[in-house]
């Protein structure tokens, strides 16, 4: 059963809300009259929170699970009577109902209570494909290719996992909820900010472009950095390299099909690469380390590998239908 909350900050009265359950069970247990329908349906649609109330309490009333619940309870029930079948239906019809009208209404409580709570989202990018989201608060995802992130936001805190891949984060400020993104070498919180973060084999490459982050690498203890605009860093669980400084009028990522390596592995570059090719790149297991520098368009995977082997004195090879880079 799944329940869709409604947002906090639409608060509505006490009496609105049980206004708005006995009405779901009038329209369920009683024949409405045109003029009483037309009546209630101008009262929901003066305040767009109660219209989001009585929908959401209508897609439980609706849900199979709910239902079946109830009507296996009055089955228990009816078994236990004793009466004619004209009371057992008068009994079962009331308690049904005032059953019904309890979980209503505590639902439509626990609603108001719950918070700012959404189910958490999926996002996934194939090769080749980008994708820009806007989130509900007004923050920005900009996706790379082959990436996976799953957001939840809740009333406390905006939580997002990059299971995979890269993004970046434009965020929207909001100081009673933190925006935290996780991976799997560290935990980074905006501090209003526009921030890319590169998820890799064995770190996390943060690049902050506005504002600041605060870096919480997953085994370090309370060991934690705040990097700020213009800088860099590559985070792991146990700690996190330099923090280096770069030039934000000249910067340039994946959103201009560029890569811009620093001593990066070779397996880290083919990876990146290899999210923008339909065929794939392998590398021998020796020269997976082998540190590359380099400014690389990713939209011109063959002139990358020319200039890398050429470089590196590295041979290129098709086995199985997939180009082989060794020594």
């Amino acid at each position: 059963m799944v329940l869709r909350l409604i947002p906090k900050q639409n608060i509505l009265a006490n009496s609105e809300r049980e206004k708005i359950s006995q009405w779901i069970l009038h329209e369920k247990y009683e024949q409405s009259t045109a003029e009483q329908t037309s009546e209630a349906e101008v009262w929901l649609d003066k305040k767009p929170e109660r219209r989001q109330e009585a929908d959401a309490l209508d897609a439980i009333w609706n849900d199979d699970c709910f239902t079946a619940a109830l009507k296996q309870y009055e089955t228990n029930q009816q078994n236990h009577q004793q009466n004619s079948q004209k009371s057992d239906h008068k009994i079962s019809t009331l308690w049904y109902g005032s059953i019904a009208a309890s979980v209503v209404l505590t639902l439509g409580i626990l609603l108001f209570r719950s918070g700012d709570v959404s189910e958490p989202v999926y996002f996934n990018t194939q090769k080749l494909q980008t994708a820009h989201q806007l989130l509900d608060d007004g923050s920005r995802l900009d996706i790379s290719a082959a990436s996976q992130l799953l957001v939840k936001y809740s009333a406390a805190e905006r939580h997002i996992d990059l299971v995979e891949g890269e993004a970046q984060f434009n965020v929207s400020k909001d100081p009673a909820r933190p925006f935290v993104v996780e991976t799997r070498h560290a935990t980074l919180q905006a501090l209003g900010t526009v921030f890319n973060v590169d998820q890799r084999r064995d770190s996390t490459e943060l690049t902050v472009l506005e504002g600041r982050v605060e870096v919480a690498p997953l085994q370090a203890g309370n060991k934690r950095v705040i990097l700020t605009a213009g800088q860099r860093a590559l985070i792991r669980a146990n700690g996190h390299g330099p923090v280096e400084t770069f030039d934000l009028t000249s910067y340039r990522d994946w959103q201009h099909n560029i890569l811009e390596a620093d001593n990066m592995p070779l397996a880290d570059i083919i990876a990146e690469l290899n999210r923008y090719r339909n065929t794939a790149i392998g590398i021998h297991s020796d020269i997976g380390n082998l540190p590359v520098s380099g400014t690389f368009r990713l939209d011109d995977a063959e002139k990358n590998l020319q200039l890398i082997t050429s470089a590196y004195q590295l041979t290129i090879s098709e086995k199985n239908g997939m180009i082989f880079i060794s020594r």
